[in-house]
């Protein structure tokens, strides 16, 4: 069964280099929907059966777009959206560690998967570990043989390829596509 995951097209936010999380949920910018064009024309060499997307905007402009050009019926979960930074949401990667006051260089431990936003009123790693979980195990489950594109957001991506043992690049760039076997 292959599960392929899209990062969702540029947002404002990505392109000030601001973290969005879940509270930040804006549409697409112009580059973002140039990037989700460009992206229709290399999806159409996989073969996917359903589409599903994280319930954020610019996860839903992304996933939209696919589904209406493949004629995919498209399915919306919460499960596929971008961790909760909570009041640290909105700020640059030097802001929010600033903000932390702890010293600790907030980018390198979101990288590594240790982050714990639940001070700030947000989610720790081992919270999004169990949302990705549930949903593949619901696409397991439900769509057994099939091939599912899901449209979601950069730390989840990288937290899957931290699951496969794979390569865990800092940044998974807009409208980039990335694929696993389950």
């Amino acid at each position: 069964m292959k599960l392929i995951f899209v990062r969702h097209g540029e947002t404002e936010a990505n392109r000030t280099g601001r973290v969005a999380g879940q509270r930040l949920d804006e549409a697409l910018n112009r580059n973002g929907l140039e990037q989700v064009g460009r992206l229709l024309s290399e999806i159409g060499t996989r073969h996917f059966d359903i589409v599903f997307s994280s319930t954020l905007l610019r996860a839903k402009e992304t996933a939209e777009a696919i589904a209406r050009r493949f004629g995919k019926p498209i399915l919306f979960s919460d499960d596929l959206r971008e961790r909760d930074f909570g009041s640290l949401s909105g700020l640059t990667w030097e802001e929010m560690t600033e903000q932390a006051g702890s010293g600790v260089d907030m980018k390198q431990v979101d990288f590594e998967q240790r982050y714990d936003y639940r001070p700030f009123g947000g989610e720790s790693v081992d919270d999004v570990r169990k949302r990705l979980l549930r949903f593949r195990d619901h696409v397991k489950r439900e769509y057994p043989g099939k091939s599912v594109l899901a449209v979601t957001h950069g730390g989840i991506i990288r937290l899957a390829c931290h699951f496969q043992g794979g390569e865990i690049n800092w940044r998974f760039v807009n409208a980039s596509v990335h694929e696993f076997d389950l």
